[in-house]
Protein backbone atom coordinates (compact mmCIF):
# COMPACT_ATOMS: atom_id res chain seq x y z
CA UNK A 1 0.00 0.00 0.00
CA UNK A 2 1.02 3.57 -0.69
CA UNK A 3 0.91 6.59 1.32
CA UNK A 4 0.20 9.74 -0.22
CA UNK A 5 0.93 12.36 1.49
CA UNK A 6 -1.64 15.51 1.41
CA UNK A 7 0.07 18.92 1.60
CA UNK A 8 -1.66 21.72 3.24
CA UNK A 9 -2.61 24.30 0.29
CA UNK A 10 -2.00 28.01 0.68
CA UNK A 11 -2.80 31.09 -1.55
CA UNK A 12 0.59 33.57 -2.20
CA UNK A 13 -0.86 37.38 -1.28
CA UNK A 14 1.79 39.52 -1.96
CA UNK A 15 4.08 39.49 -5.24
CA UNK A 16 5.48 42.80 -5.01
CA UNK A 17 8.80 42.60 -5.25
CA UNK A 18 8.97 39.15 -6.58
CA UNK A 19 11.12 38.52 -10.03
CA UNK A 20 8.76 37.90 -12.81
CA UNK A 21 9.61 34.45 -13.16
CA UNK A 22 9.01 33.87 -9.67
CA UNK A 23 5.48 35.33 -10.31
CA UNK A 24 4.73 32.99 -13.76
CA UNK A 25 5.20 30.20 -11.49
CA UNK A 26 2.68 30.64 -8.35
CA UNK A 27 -0.48 29.16 -8.57
CA UNK A 28 -3.47 28.93 -6.87
CA UNK A 29 -3.57 27.61 -4.76
CA UNK A 30 0.09 26.11 -4.21
CA UNK A 31 1.44 23.30 -2.22
CA UNK A 32 2.96 23.76 1.08
CA UNK A 33 5.66 21.28 1.76
CA UNK A 34 7.22 23.08 4.97
CA UNK A 35 9.98 25.38 5.54
CA UNK A 36 13.30 25.92 3.38
CA UNK A 37 16.28 27.48 5.45
CA UNK A 38 18.96 29.39 4.03
CA UNK A 39 21.58 31.86 5.89
CA UNK A 40 19.72 33.44 8.08
CA UNK A 41 16.35 33.47 6.24
CA UNK A 42 13.59 31.08 6.50
CA UNK A 43 10.97 30.72 3.52
CA UNK A 44 8.07 28.52 2.95
CA UNK A 45 9.11 25.29 0.29
CA UNK A 46 6.03 25.77 -1.76
CA UNK A 47 5.12 23.53 -5.27
CA UNK A 48 2.84 24.56 -8.00
CA UNK A 49 0.56 21.96 -10.62
CA UNK A 50 3.83 21.64 -12.57
CA UNK A 51 5.61 20.76 -9.80
CA UNK A 52 8.05 23.71 -9.58
CA UNK A 53 9.39 24.52 -6.78
CA UNK A 54 8.89 28.46 -5.41
CA UNK A 55 10.00 29.87 -2.10
CA UNK A 56 8.56 33.21 -0.61
CA UNK A 57 8.67 34.38 2.58
CA UNK A 58 5.84 33.12 5.15
CA UNK A 59 3.99 36.42 5.35
CA UNK A 60 3.68 36.21 1.96
CA UNK A 61 0.65 33.32 2.00
CA UNK A 62 -2.74 32.87 3.82
CA UNK A 63 -4.12 29.52 4.02
CA UNK A 64 -6.80 27.98 0.90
Amino acid sequence: MQYIKEFKKVIVIDVKGLSKEVVNMIDKPMYYLGNYKESNDTFADLRNSKGQIVRVFHYRLIDY
